[in-house]
């Protein structure tokens, strides 16, 4: 905190906009390269689903309110049902900012231009606070850099989460209380600059909201902490004119603010915290979004790290730590250079999650822990506070530059290396993707034989296909029992065919589980894209083999696609079997697999407390295609697990009424059984409520547990009655 030069705070004059078109000018040359030409059927961004996911909510509100729909609640996804997207990672900000290129050139490019300009914007943000802070136009430039071109943002733009590097607001609403604390900013004009930056970030994405908040309390009680005299008296008179803001943003976004609260708060985490948060590794190991980890020691490395493939997001590098080391030295005297050495620290150990890990080893609890009670923070994915880090690098490398302790060459020299070191990947390949569309929907050919808003099922299915890119290219045309927007709804979690599709995993007597799927969802078309039998994304290939194993031949091919179709006469056979029965026979035959591969391991002499799902399929013991999926809840569906006491853990995840007759038959072997409920979102109770049932049995115990388990197999398999019959398809 100081006095700036009033000329550093204003947010647009030829300074600004000069360091704005820079900024411009290299997201274009390192990331849009490969659009020219192509910007309505390229895209930026690699990682399967999330791009498609953020264009169809690019073209979903427009198409809502030009229809007189509710752009809160959609049908067009996770059909008939439906859900509320306000739990979801939709842009309705984004989307009303981008309806007229929407309209003119569709929703790939909106997405496109959004993507291009989300870097620029939150570096030049940033590099209004830095220019703030340090009076230097050339030190802000660096800074502005480094935060907008950080590992969190470059690896968020590779992954094509619009929502995530939508971070502008943020470093402008602190440069707002700086001018504030510093008497620039009268108390009304704070809050009107406030509010208005707090309802941007809410609508941009809540998480952003929340975590902002956080750290906004942690840094003033910071400061109120180091700081006396006459700044703790200032920041004193922040607080009312803080809050007011916080009262006023809430009464804008209210009408949104309604949805978000009358729809079922998630009772837990809905991703695994452990998984995204950052080991302490991660911040010096660069990502191939990166131009260095290209390089093939970083490669190395990388590869050499459990969860490499989020190696990225939380890189920071070593200069930059160098530097934040040696400001931190030279400044701890000074209240602002305490303060910001400490906030440093703070915001690196939230982002550790709830245990320290390094190179994949959990080493020790941390206080990340105590945020997952929280209601509003406990879906936020610790890693992601990565990006706070990089605004306090920036602001930290701005004050360096401009200050006396080193010369010039050293400045210029250490500046340089930042940057080299944060240099994005220079492959334009690596950022443009082709919109992939089959013919099918490009040509509009689904005309011709979906009415509109029938409901179908695309595949492949879920995060790993482009259903809701295809779906909003066709403006909306048809329906899907499906999607992709994180965590299916709770309506779905119970029907083994949409978890086999959504994980590309293994489903057991594939045409009752799909059909009666179908059936449940009045399904009356499948469209399956034909590349998916030998696309190198081995989860499609599975999806696509589910399909012609459940339905056999393809009636009907049209523009590289197979297409199905039914009728509720069709499918009437199957119309009365229910999700919870259906779950009972894929967990009793998942379960027993797992009990006999478990005790063929432990009887072949192999080094028990390395037994684990992913060990067992290496050794051909069980389904290569049954451990599978993203890691969520639903998609870990087995557990095993050694001890060095000689005990073994054998378990999988259900309902608990599918796995209650597991439960009572295999009890009697096992030394113990224990239950943990898995708390989602819009979780029931009951029956239906998601747990996971973890055994433990010994040598003898397990060996009796999988002889029962053959048994149970070949009675089972004896005693099923034929399908219902086939009737012809049309």
């Amino acid at each position: 905190m100081h006095d700036a030069n009033p000329r550093g705070s204003c947010l647009f004059d030829r300074g600004a906009a000069a360091a704005l078109l820079i900024y411009t000018a290299l997201a274009c040359l390192f990331f849009g390269r490969g659009l020219a030409g192509h910007f309505a059927d390229f895209h930026v961004g690699k990682y399967l689903g999330d791009p498609g996911q953020c264009i169809w909510f690019l073209a979903w509100l427009p198409h809502a309110l030009a229809s007189g729909r509710n752009p809160v609640f959609t049908d067009a996804i996770w059909a008939p049902a439906g859900m509320n997207l306000s739990w979801t990672t939709w842009l309705p900000l984004e989307a009303l900012i981008a309806w007229p290129l929407t309209a003119n050139l569709g929703p790939v490019a909106s997405y496109n231009f959004l993507a291009l300009i989300s870097l620029p914007l939150a570096a030049w943000s940033a590099f209004v606070l830095c220019r703030y802070a340090s009076e230097s136009w050339w030190a802000a430039l660096v800074g502005g850099y480094l935060f907008g071109f950080s590992g969190y943002m470059l690896y968020y733009l590779w992954t094509g989460d619009l929502n995530l590097i939508a971070v502008f607001p943020i470093p402008l609403a602190v440069h707002a209380v700086m001018r504030a604390y510093n008497g620039e900013l009268g108390p009304r004009a704070l809050v009107g600059w406030l509010a208005a930056l707090l309802a941007m970030l809410f609508a941009l994405f809540t998480e952003l909201f929340a975590t902002a908040t956080m750290f906004g309390v942690i840094a003033i009680t910071l400061a109120l902490i180091l700081f006396s005299g006459l700044p703790r008296e200032r920041l004193h008179a922040l607080l009312p004119p803080i809050l007011i803001s916080y009262l006023l943003a809430l009464l804008i976004i209210s009408p949104y603010l309604y949805y978000i609260l009358s729809a079922p708060l998630p009772k837990a985490p809905i991703w695994p915290i452990g998984l995204y948060a950052a080991d302490l590794y991660f911040f010096l190991l660069p990502s191939p979004a990166s131009a260095l980890g290209q390089l093939g020691l970083a490669r190395r490395l990388a590869a050499s790290v459990p969860n490499a493939p989020y190696v990225g997001y939380s890189y920071l590098g070593p200069v930059m730590l160098a530097i934040v080391a040696a400001f931190a030295w030279r400044r701890w005297r000074e209240p602002r250079g305490r303060f910001l050495s400490v906030l440093f620290f703070i915001v690196a150990v939230l982002s550790l999650g709830p245990e320290l890990t390094v190179g994949g080893r959990p080493l020790l609890p941390m206080p990340a822990l105590a945020l997952y009670g929280l209601p509003l923070l406990r879906n936020a994915l610790a890693a992601r506070f990565t990006m706070y880090l990089g605004l306090i690098l920036a602001l930290i490398m701005a004050l360096w530059l401009s200050g006396g302790a080193a010369g010039l060459y050293t400045k210029c020299a250490m500046a340089a290396l930042a940057v080299l070191f944060l240099l994005p990947n220079l492959s334009a390949a690596y950022w443009d993707t082709p919109a992939d569309t089959p013919e099918f929907f490009a040509s509009g050919a689904y005309s011709h034989y979906l009415q509109p808003d029938e409901i179908a099922v695309v595949v492949p299915y879920g995060w790993s296909g482009n259903s809701m890119l295809w779906q909003a290219q066709s403006g909306m045309y048809f329906r899907m029992a499906g999607g992709y927007t994180g965590m299916p709804p709770a309506e779905f979690q119970h029907w083994p065919a949409m978890i086999a599709l959504f994980n590309g995993t293994y489903l057991p007597d594939p045409e009752t589980q799909l059909k009666a799927f179908l059936a449940a969802h009045k399904v009356t078309a499948v469209l399956a894209d034909q590349r998916a039998k030998d696309s190198p994304d081995a989860k499609q290939r599975r999806d696509y083999r589910t399909v012609l194993a459940a339905l056999g031949p393809a009636p009907v091919e049209d523009g590289g696609v197979l297409i199905y179709r039914f009728t509720p006469a069709t499918l009437a056979p199957w119309g009365d079997l229910k999700p919870l029965d259906l779950e009972r026979r894929v967990d009793e035959t998942r379960f027993n697999a797992l009990l006999e591969a478990a005790d063929r391991y432990v009887q072949s002499g192999a080094e028990p407390t390395l037994l684990s799902p992913a060990r067992l399929e290496r050794r051909g013991l069980i389904r290569g295609d049954w451990v599978a999926g993203p890691n969520i809840l639903i998609g870990q569906g087995m557990w095993a697990r050694g001890h060095t006491d000689g005990t073994f853990e054998v378990g999988t995840f259900g309902s608990r009424g599918a796995l209650a007759g597991l439960n009572a038959r295999y009890r009697p072997d096992a030394l113990r059984v224990r239950t943990a409920p898995i708390s989602t979102a819009e979780n029931p109770d009951g029956a239906e409520a998601l747990e996971l049932m973890v055994m433990t049995f010994d040598r003898n115990g397990l060996a009796r547990a999988a002889a029962l388990a053959r048994s149970s197999s070949t009675r089972d398999a004896a005693a099923s009655p034929p399908p219902p019959p086939a009737r012809a398809m049309h």
